[in-house]
């Protein structure tokens, strides 16, 4: 149903155990939580964007893009909050796309998005148009009764007669309160990983382009730092890109915090999504909005390795193997399914080592051997169909 989110447009859904809000002005996912009667914490699991937004194509999103800095920054910022949609690139647009009103990360998060309840599985279908890209994109989320648990299906269809270079990218943001310091750590079924090359807008805590293998960065300046280890002293920033694990299927991002006994995470096909762009912002950004006082995690994953755009994207190509965009034939369309889930665990647990998708539940697994479950039906069906339903009309 429809529901107001900090004076935004939005549309609200959910279950028993968990809801969801999803703002119509850009597609984000702005909040993702227990229900009260669900008998545990409530803290919104998504990263809150701690400055005014507005719904895009609106006076008040205009002059607040002015403020944050104008296009195409500006405009990202003006409506950023939680889950943000990259496409069709990850980083900044090209010069005429710029000077066409597009925003850092794309057009599908400055887009108005149409949501409505799916009248044939239950939950939401959301839907934006990208003209200038030539694509369609559609979303497809729901979360059953007595799950902690939304399925998501997303599909990009290409409305030319050329084949289309897209990068495509979950730009999921945590922060306070499952993520701060001393209290919360990361996982994620990634391996061998790169540094940012353009070093950092503000204090950079890891060296330029070098290789490393997760979860440890060595630095001339703080030693080794643990990319597990969130807004550790001292206040900087850093950007990295991580590969998912060669030959693993369905791979995994969490962030635990045990002072609140909450897991959060994410599971996703990994040839959909290959790679994981880490952006860690600790206070770094003086300018507005972040104003030397924000704190935001990224955790990215997508198939993109870093966010700078396609054409320095292009350029740096041969630095990765593997692939680093992905192609939608002409009048063609590609498909992704990804679990977001929220799961209560002890609070003696410190590290996550592992989470799979098995039949009916995803199993996560403490590094001091323990597991939870957090109940899923379908789950691994859901993630190896090959192909999801259309949400298409026909023609």
């Amino acid at each position: 149903m429809m529901k107001a989110w900090k004076g935004r447009s939005a549309f609200h859904l959910g279950s028993d155990r968990v809801e969801m809000t999803v703002l119509t002005g850009g597609g984000h996912i702005a909040s993702f939580s227990f229900t009260p009667n669900s008998g545990h914490p409530t803290e919104n699991a998504i990263w809150e964007s701690p400055w005014p937004s507005a719904d895009p194509l609106t006076p008040e999103h205009d002059e607040l893009s002015a403020q944050y800095g104008g296009r195409p920054m500006g405009t990202f910022l003006a409506s950023y909050s939680g889950h943000y949609l990259c496409l069709d690139c990850f980083g900044p647009p090209s010069d005429l796309e710029a000077s066409l009103g597009i925003a850092l990360h794309g057009e599908a998060g400055i887009a108005d998005w149409t949501c409505e309840i799916d009248g044939t599985r239950g939950g939401m279908v959301a839907r934006a148009e990208l003209p200038i890209a030539g694509l369609q994109v559609q979303r497809r989320i729901q979360i059953a009764a007595g799950e902690s648990v939304a399925r998501v299906e997303e599909h990009v269809r290409n409305l030319r007669d050329t084949p289309r270079e897209i990068q495509w990218q979950q730009h999921a943001t945590l922060g306070a309160p499952l993520v701060s310091a001393g209290s919360s750590s990361i996982a994620a079924s990634v391996g061998k990983g790169r540094t940012w090359p353009l070093g950092y807008d503000g204090p950079c805590l890891v060296p330029s382009d070098m290789p490393f293998e997760w979860p440890y960065v060595e630095t001339q300046a703080h030693g080794r730092r643990d990319l597990r280890c969130p807004f550790t002293p001292p206040n900087g920033g850093y950007v990295v890109a991580v590969q998912q694990v060669p030959g693993r299927e369905i791979g995994f991002i969490s962030a635990m915090n045990w002072e609140l006994g909450l897991l959060f995470g994410y599971c996703f096909r990994s040839a959909d999504f290959p790679w994981l762009a880490v952006w860690h912002e600790n206070r770094a950004r003086d300018h507005a909005p972040w104003n030397g006082v924000t704190q935001a995690l990224g955790l990215e994953f997508g198939a993109t390795p870093w966010p700078v755009g396609k054409e320095e994207m292009a350029q740096r190509r041969s630095t990765f193997d593997g692939p680093i965009d992905r192609t939608v034939p002409p009048h063609g369309k590609l498909d992704a399914s990804w679990l977001m889930f929220l799961a209560h665990v002890p609070k003696t647990w410190r590290e996550i080592l592992d989470v799979t998708v098995a039949e009916d539940r995803i199993v996560l697994r403490e590094a001091g051997g323990e597991q939870a479950f957090v109940v899923a039906r379908g789950a691994l069906e859901f993630m190896r169909k090959d192909t999801a339903p259309s949400l298409f009309s026909a023609g």
